[in-house]
């Protein structure tokens, strides 16, 4: 096996994303680089709400929103928001 294949090789398929990713919501799908989830849950004590939603798939996400913001958007259980990163960094293993 030559240097090249293995290289290619030890390449992930796909991006890792280490760190904390921000993730925000809304009820458009205005930008790209998001996804569908359905909320399952809202944790409204304290100054940050957080929302746990569900995508198609079933995988859990957590989005903290700001208490504004939930007071402005007022997600209700079983709606369907539309989730995407805030800012994001991608680093690809070497």
């Amino acid at each position: 096996m030559d240097y090249q294949s293995t290289r290619a090789s030890s390449r992930c398929p796909r991006p890792v994303l280490r760190g904390r990713t921000r993730l925000e919501v809304g009820r458009t799908a205005d930008v790209d680089g998001g996804l569908w989830a359905t909320v399952r849950h809202v944790h409204s004590a304290g100054a940050v709400v957080k929302l746990e939603l569900a995508d198609d798939e079933g995988h859990l996400l957590q989005v903290d929103v700001t208490r504004q913001r939930h007071e402005e958007m007022q997600p209700q259980r079983g709606e369907r928001l539309y989730v995407r990163p805030r800012t994001m960094r991608v680093f690809v293993q070497p």
